[in-house]
């Protein structure tokens, strides 16, 4: 009989230490809204891991080309890892070396941020520097530029934009004139290794940066011709990942998941590029405000409420660059580049649809909680309570003429 119990106790033990099933593939996100500051407009959403805390700046400046910077970072309660995106930027190099940068130095010929041109090599490696002071024995781990038939098509969109440029800046050819040449267009993304305070870290960085040469040549009122050279450059939207190295693959798809997910309200987007045209409009000398009858500028946040259109926030894919089509406008597409993603249709509780999600293929299931707004993810199936299980979904890109 103590036999049987010894023998019964045995079994009952080994079944305790049986390896139980893992849950890590599971994994549940949650949207996170960003607000403008000033006037409380609903201005982008993010994707998370739940256990993520978010914070976020805004920053408005009188920059022709990008008026408003975006930047946000998520950290994890439990584990040494943070998520960085900062949205696009443009600087103007008149050839002159700066002793310091501020956002607000704004260049008089283009009206543009000034900073002195850097390679995107350089620019990354002085990120990597500026999130990580102490950091040491900085490494590259692996690079990757885009492969050469998107970076033509690139080039190609930049040639459009330049013919633009030129339509829409009226010159007199025979007291002024503007060149625009040398378009390049760079898609990027590094890994890096470094020690800080004794830990190991890993970084990955997503970035593109895109440049051309402005040579504007204006008559004197002695008759003389005066060149002006600018090198006009932008970084379209940057993405870091940094953690430390023995837990940088547990995460690696969740940065991902936060990298394409990372989306501005359709109807912010849009009140910004009205800035940019109010901005260029108050440009001119004899400028007065139809709103004030004033000849004083706006400031880029003020317009930015005037212009929003109200309602509830918009995150279809009709109107703004999408996520799978290259753009200069924006580096999410990127993304699907080092990592193949699948997308899914999602329609939350406020009914607004074509709204669209990206996830890497290895998770087959994707289910999403309307009441709490959660996205969960998985290699297995499971029955989620109060979940939708998301259908894969192909989307069809229009060119528009």
């Amino acid at each position: 009989m103590i036999k049987k119990f010894l023998y019964f106790c045995l079994i009952f033990c080994n079944i305790l230490v049986l390896p139980v099933k893992s849950e890590e593939a599971s994994k549940i996100f949650k949207f996170e809204i960003i607000n403008e500051p000033k006037s409380k407009i609903e201005f982008a959403r993010v994707l998370l891991p739940q256990d993520f805390n978010l914070n976020y700046n805004i920053f408005w400046i009188r920059n022709l080309e990008a008026p408003v910077l975006l930047s946000v970072s998520a950290v994890s309660n439990n584990r040494d890892i943070k998520f960085f995106y900062s949205s696009k930027i443009t600087f103007s190099d008149n050839g002159r070396q700066l002793d310091s940068f501020k956002l607000s130095d704004i260049d008089s010929l283009s009206k543009i941020t000034k900073q002195n041109f850097q390679t995107i090599q350089d620019y990354v490696l002085k990120f990597i520097k500026k999130e990580n002071p102490s950091a040491q024995n900085i490494q590259i781990l692996s690079s990757q530029y885009c492969q050469k038939d998107i970076k033509e098509y690139l080039t190609e969109e930049m040639y459009k934009k330049i013919e633009n440029l030129k339509l829409n800046t009226k010159t007199d050819i025979k007291s002024s004139k503007i060149d625009i040449i040398n378009p390049n267009v760079e898609p990027y993304t590094v890994t890096y290794k470094f020690e800080k305070d004794g830990k190991k870290y890993k970084q990955t960085v997503i970035t593109m940066l895109n440049s051309l040469d402005f040579e504007y040549t204006k008559k004197t009122k002695y008759n003389i011709f005066e060149k002006n050279k600018r090198k006009i450059w932008t970084v379209t939207g940057l993405y870091s990942y940094c953690a430390e190295i023995d837990i940088y693959d547990e995460y690696y798809n969740d940065f991902i998941i936060f990298a394409a997910n990372t989306a501005f309200n359709q109807k912010a987007y849009e009140s910004i590029e009205l800035v940019k045209k109010q901005m260029l409009v108050e440009l001119n000398p004899i400028y007065r405000d139809v709103h004030t009858n004033s000849p004083l500028k706006n400031m880029p946040s003020e317009l930015f409420r005037r212009y929003y259109k109200g309602g509830l926030a918009n995150y279809s894919e009709d109107k703004t660059s999408p996520m799978q089509k290259p753009s200069l406008e924006q580096i999410r597409w990127y993304v699907n580049i080092i990592e193949p993603l699948n997308s899914y249709k999602l329609k939350n509780l406020r009914g607004i649809g074509n709204q669209i999600i990206y996830i890497p293929k290895k998770f087959k299931y994707i289910y999403y909680s309307p009441v709490n707004n959660y996205i969960t993810v998985d290699t297995n199936k499971n029955k989620l309570s109060g979940n939708i299980k998301l259908k894969q979904t192909k989307i069809k890109y229009i060119d528009k003429k």
